[in-house]
């Protein structure tokens, strides 16, 4: 008779691309993430093979394990000049997506970092807000049903996502972006929330494309990002306001 039965949730951080635990685990991503809303996973390999200090970014990408099984992978972005954590993906096979699991990898994530002395100012994550809430996937339905029980704030303003590459016209739409900060607030500035949406922008997706297009293609996808700010920053009061 077993009186002692043992499960263990653990996370490895991927610092090679050709670790075979790798390429489980972003098979599982390409597998589940929906094509709208998914990086190219040659993009994210690209990425890893080539991490600089000099990068205005830094990802974080893990393996996740269940007793020892590759069961997922997740990916964050760390925005170095804002200092903010950007969500992104957490993906696992069917029978692990449960709630109480998904916390599970976040905490080891989060644990992750404290353990290395990483400078963070906010955990921020984009969640779709097409159709006022009422048409968006899946994932981002159960990610903000999460995010408001782990205590981030929705701030009261919509912007727009920016395309991933030129082509993926569905990947741009609008969204909400969810905080949650170090310090007990309940609202932020507008110059702060400027901040970070330029940072997610020009540190991130512009820096992100710059290797991957012709001369003329990236411009055509800069000056769409600049089209996309200079809109927020147009319809921005002087205070938001997060809850």
């Amino acid at each position: 008779m077993i009186d002692k039965l043992d499960y263990t949730f653990s996370i490895k951080r991927i610092k090679k691309t050709t670790d075979t635990d790798y390429i489980n685990a972003i098979k599982i991503y390409n597998d589940k993430i929906p094509y709208e809303i998914r990086t190219p996973s040659n993009e994210i390999t690209m990425w890893l093979n080539n991490e600089s200090k000099n990068n205005p970014f830094e990802l974080f990408c893990f393996v996740l394990y269940f007793n020892n099984e590759v069961v997922g992978f997740a990916m964050e972005t760390y925005i170095k000049r804002s200092k903010i954590m950007l969500g992104e993906y957490l993906s696992l096979k069917n029978e692990f997506e449960f709630e109480t699991i998904i916390f599970a990898y976040i905490d080891l994530i989060r644990n992750y970092y404290k353990a290395r002395n990483i400078d963070i100012s906010f955990f921020v994550d984009e969640i779709s807000y097409k159709d006022s809430g009422k048409n968006i996937d899946k994932e981002s339905k159960l990610f903000k049903k999460m995010l408001c029980v782990q205590g981030y704030g929705e701030v009261e303003a919509l912007h727009t996502t920016i395309p991933l590459g030129l082509n993926n016209f569905e990947s741009s739409f609008t969204a909400k972006i969810y905080i949650k900060a170090n310090d007990d607030i309940n609202e932020i500035s507008k110059d702060t929330y400027l901040q970070i949406i330029e940072s997610i922008y020009y540190d991130y997706y512009v820096s992100w494309y710059k290797d991957f297009f012709t001369e003329i293609q990236f411009d055509k996808y800069k000056k769409k990002v600049d089209t996309f700010y200079n809109n927020i920053c147009n319809e921005l009061i002087k205070k938001i306001n997060y809850m």
